[in-house]
Parts: structure tokens; sequence; C-alpha cells
């Protein structure tokens, strides 16, 4: 019995040590210390003749923002945007462009700011992860108003620090 009863104390002492360790490392987790996200650089990508430029994420107050994106026209050709997002899977999304229909001389940069930015995780300091999704097409005069019959849409992904 006097053996049983000494495993039983060893156990249990060892177990409340266990407990705590764990319990420590949850609360290190739970604050982000092991979010790798944070250690990577800000980012953005598009595939093929559009380029991203540069990024930024401004929090305006709690769940509200802009977000700027310039871009770089590598189709040879002019364009004009028609509409731009940005949007991710925790319900972020970025809409309502300056201007209706932005012109995009080919070969150049063009700057769209998304003043309209609502979330319930806009904060300043959080890193941000999500799709810019441009529609646009090319500065002909056969596409009609709304030009819809002959819309193009671009996909890129952004990872950006919010400020």
């Amino acid at each position: 019995m006097r053996r049983g009863q000494i495993s039983l104390e060893f156990i249990m002492t060892y177990g409340w040590v266990l407990f705590i360790i764990f319990a420590g490392l949850a609360v290190i987790y739970a604050t982000g210390v092991f979010s790798f996200s944070t250690f990577l650089p800000e980012s953005c990508t598009f595939y093929g003749q559009i380029q991203c430029v540069e990024t930024q994420f401004n929090s305006s107050g709690v769940g509200a923002g802009s977000f700027k994106v310039k871009v770089s026209n590598g189709f040879g050709v002019d364009l004009v945007v028609y509409n731009a997002t940005l949007q991710d899977s925790s319900g972020i999304s970025c809409t309502g462009l300056s201007s209706q229909a932005i012109q995009w001389p080919a070969n150049s940069v063009a700057e769209l700011n998304l003043t309209s930015c609502s979330g319930t995780s806009i904060n300043k300091g959080q890193r941000y992860s999500g799709n810019i999704i441009i529609t646009f097409y090319r500065n002909n005069s056969w596409c009609g108003s709304p030009p819809t019959s002959c819309l193009y849409t671009s996909i890129g992904n952004a990872l950006v620090t919010i400020s």
C-alpha cells in the first residue's frame, strides 16, 4: 500500500507541473508569439501582365479603414479600371473606387483607392492577408456602357500591416 501511495503522489505532483507548463504555453500562443505571419515581409502579387508596385492599408477607427494599391499595366494597351475590391475569409472587405472609371494608360502605374473598408478586425498593427480583385476593360469605343461584354478580371494577393 505504501508503494501505491508514493506512485500516486509522484504522478499528481508532476501532473500539476505539466498542467501549469501547458497552460503557460497556451497563454503565450494566444498572445500571438507563435504567429509566423508577423515575420513574413509585406507582399503584393498579381499574375500575368499586372504588377503590384505598392500597397497601404490604413485604419480609421474600429472596423473601418481604407486600402490603396498601385498597380502597373504591362498589357501594352490602354485600359480602364471598372471596379476593384479587396476581400478575405474573415469578413473584411473594401470597395468603392474614388472615381468610377479610372483611365490606365499602357505601361503606366494606376493608384486605386478603396475608401470603404469594413470588418470587425481592422486594427492598427495587425497583419492582413486578402485578395485584390481588379475588373478592367480595353479602352475601345465598341465596349458600350456598361461594358459588361468585354470585362476582364485579375486577382492578386496582398499581405500588409494595417497602419
